[in-house]
């Protein structure tokens, strides 16, 4: 209930915001100069996690300039096409108004605005999707909080009626999530999206065991089925002579579902995704898909939709959507006994525009089918031919290349950690790593972390030198791409009762950003042991030092002298007057006590023995103590009448 409870009041202004002037007013999201600005303000109004649209963003259009029509088709054609490639899509995370969810008239609800502004503006475009992924989060007990909770309602916002595809659809944008972006926006801006390595994957989230449909025609491919309205059934004769390549001009998922439409009036054998490669066939090989604009290419040929835009190959042509394509294409021509050339595989741009002509040259400019069609582009200016073809030939198994070197990567190099130490110890430990990233290492930014799991405090923090539980350092100094950058740390050996072994693997982590170079070969492992503790020295309670105690003399029995019977004043109880050790003579019990000068050092004499006398107490033992403790007494007290009789001479 919490989840929802949080979604209330940004919903009311969404619902009100047209005549409240709150956060949906659409003059607060009209105004964004970027992307990245646009997604921030709408991320905040609608309490929808600013990664998470970023993510959705990314999915669907790379950041870049949304495309609101078939814009590779000449204008003039655009009405006489019935075979467009996609359904519109507005805005930069593809707002669609068909599938199991108009996400078009819900944002114009939501909002208060109008298609063409939905169109237009980048912020009002991204606030559109906000405020339905926002309803949807609302009605699936989504957190602003936790990523994890949105899966659900990602999937419902990608407006796709297989629940198969809703989930792919959802898996794909987690998967952003988990490995992060960062990429210049159409709008100038670098935007970041941090890595969220510990997200669940999204079929985790959605409890999703159903099977997927697999393709009668080509085993690695999903089957989605086209509506029936948006093909031919059979081939009239017609056998199969040509691959006929397409870009969507949209998204994966926009065109999955516009296929699905009974209003859409066009079709393709198979989709395929550019992130990941992942097909899915719509149009059985037994039946004609609408896709080419010409009646008798289509009779004879296999359409191939690849997601993105032909202005934009560098975001959307992928290696492994090259590869994924190849291996399909390569299936079709040994299957069907087409010659792998550019004269049988060709692109929508090589479309006779009507008859039954073969397929114009690869140099074409006016050819295209019905609506004149540019995709997927040529040479340079678009797909890779040269290397479709290469890869054709080889059956998608021409090795692809190595991916682009990462900003941050490392791999282990070396390490100091000892082996043996005693609790309480602090010995130095390092590792070192060698940058095999694009970015320079900062001792700031660039720190070691504990890993096994992630983030855990670490058994060995020391508390003077480490920069927090689980980073026990930086890297000592700025480390280049190529060079060797050492972690150094003073290891705080914990106190234990029993030898134990101790293990803590650690890997580098650019703050904020990703973890990287391993986590596992750079590893501790300590034998510790117990400190020796020494006890205080113990006096042997049943034999305890011998102590001088002068003996005590009686009063001289010989003597006639009686005491003096005038003196009324008893010899005071309180006084410190004793026998002295070294003489026989009796206590004269007359004596005053000292008074002035003597007073004085006599206190001071009484101070140093009491301080003595309390010392020599405080560690005597329990057993037989009283009578050393007894007889420490009356040595006091000798010395001090000794002091009197001294200061008295």
């Amino acid at each position: 209930m919490r989840a929802r409870s949080r979604f209330v009041l940004p919903l009311l202004a969404v619902l009100l915001g047209s005549c409240s002037g709150g956060p949906a007013d659409p003059a607060t999201f009209a105004s964004a100069l970027t992307l990245d600005d646009a997604i921030t303000r709408a991320s905040a109004a609608y309490q929808v996690p600013r990664d998470l649209l970023a993510a959705v963003a990314w999915s669907e259009t790379r950041f870049g300039n949304p495309v609101v029509s078939d814009d590779h088709e000449h204008p003039a054609d655009r009405e006489a096409d019935r075979e467009s490639h996609g359904q519109p899509e507005l805005g930069p995370l593809h707002l669609r108004a068909t599938g199991t969810l108009d996400t078009v008239s819900r944002a114009r609800t939501l909002l208060g605005v109008g298609e063409e502004a939905l169109r237009s503006n980048t912020g009002l475009g991204v606030a559109g999707a906000a405020a339905v992924l926002a309803e949807l989060g609302a009605q699936t007990g989504a957190d602003p909080d936790d990523l994890a909770t949105w899966a659900e309602a990602v999937a419902r916002y990608s407006g796709l009626r297989d629940r198969v595809m809703q989930v792919s659809y959802a898996s794909q944008v987690f998967s952003t999530l988990r490995s992060g972006v960062t990429e210049r926006s159409f709008t100038g801006e670098r935007i970041r999206l941090a890595a969220h390595p510990s997200l669940p994957a999204a079929e985790e989230r959605l409890g999703v065991r159903q099977a997927v449909s697999e393709s009668a025609d080509y085993g690695p491919a999903r089957w989605v089925p086209a509506s029936t309205s948006n093909y031919t059934r059979g081939r009239s004769g017609g056998s199969i002579q040509y691959v006929v390549i397409h870009t969507m001009q949209g998204s994966y998922a926009g065109s999955t579902s516009w296929f699905q439409n009974p209003a859409a009036g066009a079709s393709a054998h198979y989709n395929i995704r550019s992130s990941d490669g992942e097909i899915t066939q719509m149009v059985a090989h037994g039946d004609t898909a609408w896709h080419a604009g010409n009646w008798n290419i289509n009779q004879r040929s296999i359409g191939i939709e690849h997601e993105g835009y032909v202005a934009d190959p560098g975001r959307w042509y992928t290696e492994r959507m090259y590869v994924a394509s190849a291996r399909l294409t390569r299936a079709l021509c040994d299957r069907y006994g087409i010659p792998i050339d550019r004269a049988h595989i060709i692109g929508h741009y090589q479309v006779p525009r009507s008859g039954s002509g073969a397929p114009c040259s690869t140099s074409a400019t006016n050819c295209g089918g019905a609506g004149g069609h540019t995709d997927p582009g040529n040479g340079g200016a678009g797909w890779n031919w040269s290397h479709y073809l290469d890869l054709v030939r080889g059956g998608g198994s021409v090795t692809p290349p190595p991916p682009a070197t990462p900003a941050y990567a490392a791999t282990f190099v070396g390490a100091s950690c000892p082996t043996a130490a005693t609790s309480g110890d602090r010995p130095v430990a390092w590792f070192e790593f060698r940058n095999t990233g694009t970015a320079t290492w900062a001792a700031g930014s660039t720190l070691l972390g504990t890993t096994g799991p992630r983030d855990h405090n670490g058994v060995f923090f020391d508390m003077e030198n480490w920069v927090a539980r689980n980073r026990p350092s930086g890297v000592d100094r700025a480390t280049a791409p190529g060079a060797v950058g050492r972690f150094s740390f003073v290891l705080g050996i914990p106190t234990v009762t029993a030898a134990t072994t101790l293990d803590e693997t650690y890997g580098p982590v650019q703050e904020g950003v990703t973890w990287f170079g391993g986590e596992t070969a750079a590893r501790c492992s300590v034998r510790v042991s117990p400190r020796a503790v020494t006890p205080p020295p113990v006096v042997d309670a049943g034999s305890p030092a011998p102590v001088d105690v002068p003996p005590v003399m009686p009063a001289d029995a010989g003597s006639p002298e009686p005491a003096d019977a005038g003196s009324p004043e008893p010899i005071d109880a309180g006084s410190t007057a004793a026998l002295d050790a070294g003489s026989p003579e009796p206590i004269d019990a007359g004596t005053e006590p000292p008074t002035g000068d003597d007073a004085g050092v006599l206190g001071d004499e009484l101070t140093e023995v009491s301080g003595s006398l309390e010392g020599g107490c405080s560690t005597a033992p329990s057993s037989g103590g009283a009578g050393v403790r007894g007889g420490l007494g009356l040595a006091a007290l000798a010395l001090v009448a000794s002091v009197r009789r001294r200061r008295r001479a």
